[in-house]
C-alpha cells in the first residue's frame, strides 16, 4: 500500500502521533492526552498508521494484571544514515527513529585521496555498516552527509582546508546518491557538530549553541532555536577566513613558534641545556604542556587566546547560551578552557556557558543523525499538508529534490 486518503484533520492527527511516538512508546490513553485527541479518535489514528506500516505494538512489559498495550514507531520506519567525511577519515552512524545507533564504523583516508576515491571509501564503509545489521539499504529513509567547507544544496561551494583534492565544487549529494541509491541531504561538519552537542552532548538542552572545532582544522558554526544556521551557500561561521581573528595562526602553528622563540624559517629551538631541539607541532605541544614544559605551557596559553578571539566573534554575532569546544584538541581542554573563558570575557559583555565536547569525534556524525531525522519529519509534514494522501512507511519519499 502506497498510502491512504484522509481528511486534513485526520492527517494532522496521524502526523502528531508519529512525532510523539518517535520520542517514546505510549499507550492509547497516554497518546490521546499527548496529541489532545479523544480516545476513540486516537484508536482510529493508530489503526490507520499500523496498517500503513508506521507503528508496531509492543509486548506487555509485565505479566501481572492487564497491562496497557503500548505503541511505538516500527523498527524499520525512519531509518537514517549519517556520514561524516573529513580529510583523514570517514565515520558512519546508522540510526533508528530515536537516534539509537544501530551500527557505526570509522575508516582512515589519506589526505591526498581524490574526491571520488574518498567518496567510494565512505560509501563502502556505509554499506558494510548496514550489511552488518538486520536491515538493508533500501529501507533507509534518508542519508545526511557532513563535510568541511561551505556546503549547501548538496554541493561543496568552498573548501579552504588542506588536502582533499577535487573536493571544492563537488556535487556531494549526487555522488552519494549514485552509489547508495537513497536520498541525501548535506550540511557543514561544524554545523552538525553543534547540532550533535545540543542534542546529546555537552550543550544538551540548549537551543542556541556555538560550536568551535579545534583540530587540525579550526572552524565554527551555530544553531539557533535548534536549527542549523547555514547562511548563504553554507558560509555562516567561516570566520577563520578573516586574518584579523588570527585562526590561521593556529593552523600555521605560529603560536608555537612564538612561545619557543623560533623564527619563521627555522624549525628548531634551543633547549634549557643550550642544545637545539625539534620544534613540537600541535599534536605534541599539549602533552608537553601537561608534563610542565614551560614553553609548551606558554604555547597553549597563546593558543587559548587566539581560539577565544574567533569564538568571541561567533558569540557576539549569534548570542548563544552555550559554547562547546570540540575537535581533536578538546581532549586537552583542561589545559586551556579556563583561559579560553577568561579571554571570552574580555570581548563579550555577556559570556555564555562554556564546555568541552562530550561527544568527541562522534559529534558530527550524531549531529547528522539529528539533522536527517528532523529533515525527514519536516518532509513528511509538508507532504501530508499538501496532498490528500498519507504515505505508507515503505513508500514515503524523503528525496531532497
Amino acid at each position: 500500500m502506497k498510502g491512504a486518503e484522509r481528511r486534513i484533520q485526520r492527517r494532522i492527527n496521524m502526523l502528531a502521533t508519529i512525532r510523539a511516538l518517535s520520542q517514546e512508546s505510549l499507550s492509547i490513553t497516554q497518546l490521546s492526552k499527548k496529541i489532545s485527541v479523544s480516545r476513540p479518535a486516537t484508536e482510529q489514528v493508530v489503526a490507520d498508521l499500523a496498517q500503513l506500516g508506521w507503528l508496531q505494538e509492543l509486548e506487555p512489559q509485565t505479566a501481572g494484571g492487564r497491562p496497557a498495550i503500548r505503541w511505538e514507531l516500527s523498527a524499520d520506519a525512519l531509518l537514517v544514515l549519517s556520514i561524516d567525511i573529513g580529510a583523514h577519515h570517514a565515520t558512519v552512524n546508522f540510526a533508528g527513529h530515536r537516534g539509537n545507533i544501530i551500527g557505526t564504523a570509522t575508516v582512515e583516508i589519506e589526505e591526498d585521496a581524490f574526491a571520488t576515491d574518498r567518496i567510494d571509501i565512505a560509501c563502502d564503509c556505509a554499506k558494510r555498516v548496514v550489511d552488518d545489521s538486520e536491515f538493508s539499504l533500501d529501507q533507509i529513509a534518508l542519508i545526511c552527509v557532513g563535510s568541511p567547507g561551505a556546503v549547501s544544496d548538496g554541493r561543496v561551494h568552498y573548501f579552504g582546508g588542506h588536502g582533499m583534492p577535487g573536493w571544492q565544487g563537488i556535487d556531494l549529494a549526487s555522488e552519494i546518491e549514485a552509489r547508495l541509491h537513497r536520498p541525501v541531504v548535506t550540511a557543514g561538519d561544524c554545523s552538525l557538530g553543534a547540532l550533535g552537542e545540543a542534542w546529546k552532548g555537552g550543550a544538551q538542552g540548549h537551543q542556541d549553541v556555538v560550536y568551535i572545532l579545534s583540530g587540525m582544522r579550526t572552524g565554527a558554526a551555530a544553531i539557533r532555536d535548534g536549527k542549523v544556521q547555514a547562511g548563504f551557500k553554507g558560509t555562516a561561521g567561516l570566520i577563520g577566513e578573516l586574518d584579523a581573528l588570527r585562526w590561521r595562526e593556529i593552523e600555521a602553528e605560529t603560536f608555537i613558534r612564538k612561545a619557543y622563540g623560533v623564527s619563521e624559517v627555522s624549525n628548531v629551538s634551543e633547549g634549557d641545556s643550550g642544545q637545539a631541539r625539534e620544534l613540537p607541532g600541535r599534536k605534541q605541544v599539549f602533552p608537553l604542556a601537561e608534563q610542565g614544559d614551560e614553553k609548551a605551557v606558554g604555547a597553549v596559553k597563546e593558543f587559548s587566546e587566539i581560539l577565544a578571539l574567533g569564538a568571541s566573534a561567533m558569540v557576539l554575532a549569534f548570542g548563544p547560551t552555550h559554547v562547546v569546544v570540540g575537535g581533536e584538541f578538546s581532549a586537552w581542554s583542561d589545559l586551556f578552557l579556563e583561559d579560553f573563558k577568561s579571554e571570552l570575557g574580555r570581548y563579550c559583555p555577556i559570556v555564555p556557558t562554556v564546555s568541552a565536547s562530550t561527544l568527541k569525534e562522534q559529534a558530527v556524525c550524531i549531529g547528522g543523525v539529528k539533522f536527517a531525522l528532523d529533515y525527514a519529519l519536516e518532509k513528511l509534514r509538508t507532504e501530508v499538508l499538501t496532498t490528500d494522501l498519507f504515505p505508507s512507511a515503505q513508500h514515503f519519499d524523503c528525496s531532497a529534490k
